[in-house]
């Protein structure tokens, strides 16, 4: 019977202390979370005197190109996913300012293969990734203190274009697809865009959201050179359809959503 107890007793204890251990370990990370929630998203007395926040956002935008260089342009889906890190107005001023770093993908679609007897030809899509810093002025609209924020922002967004893809048909085939994905060479466009930026935001206690409107301000058409992949390495035309290279203004715009966290 001793011998049992004794048995009990040890395995009784080890599991205490296995147990002790992993309430202390999600006690410990339950308070570190709370206290960065308090950081990052809380509008407390404590926040306006010295306020700051980052954190997450993610979401989709419609986006396209300006008609110019490239024609018949429509609206096409995009992703975004990123941080951010915010200066909010402190008690006593309604300015702040706002920046981050952001992955998009991004592009548009062309309405161009109307006709049967360049449906395979014509340019029908071209997609972007981009990496993103915008650089973002605030005007708040709510009341000082208010724990609902309510701000107009407006900047400028770098642009830089890590990949370029252009498709054509009506079902979206890649110029390239005879060929593996780490050769597709970018197209011609230049390696940073910059964008224009106006939206509205809106921040609760610990979440909210941002709708952006976005346009171009530099031409995407460096020297006007810009043409569209002809020919494939083996030199076989691709006969792409309308026929670029004529020098005109490139440009993108897109309307954004977006949930901060």
């Amino acid at each position: 019977m001793n011998l049992k107890n004794n048995w009990l007793t040890r395995n009784f204890a080890s599991a205490s202390k296995v147990l002790n251990g992993r309430v202390m370990g999600v006690l410990l990370l339950a308070a570190v979370m709370g206290f960065s929630d308090v950081k990052a998203q809380g509008n407390d007395d404590e926040e306006w005197r010295n306020p700051t926040n980052y954190g997450l956002k993610m979401g989709m935008a419609l986006n396209s190109f300006i008609p110019g260089e490239l024609v018949n342009p429509t609206p096409s889906m995009g992703f975004m996913a990123g941080l951010y890190f915010e200066k909010p107005d402190k008690r006593k001023s309604k300015w702040g300012w706002q920046t981050g770093l952001d992955l998009r993908l991004r592009g548009g679609k062309f309405n161009n293969a109307t006709a049967d007897s360049v449906a395979n030809s014509a340019y029908t899509r071209i997609s972007m990734v981009t990496l993103d810093m915008p650089l973002m002025g605030q005007y708040r609209l709510s009341r000082s203190g208010d724990e609902k924020r309510k701000n107009i922002v407006f900047g400028v967004q770098p642009s830089l274009i890590l990949s370029s893809r252009v498709y054509q048909g009506r079902n979206y085939q890649p110029i390239y697809r005879d060929e593996y994905l780490q050769t597709w060479p970018n197209l011609g466009f230049r390696k940073v865009d910059l964008l224009g930026v106006v939206g509205y935001q809106f921040r609760g206690y610990s979440a909210g959201y941002q709708v952006n409107l976005k346009a171009s301000i530099l031409d995407m058409n460096p020297g006007g050179n810009f043409k569209l992949p002809e020919t494939d390495k083996d030199g076989n035309p691709f006969g792409l359809y309308p026929a670029t290279g004529t020098g005109k203004f490139i440009g993108t715009w897109s309307l954004e959503f977006c949930l901060v966290f």
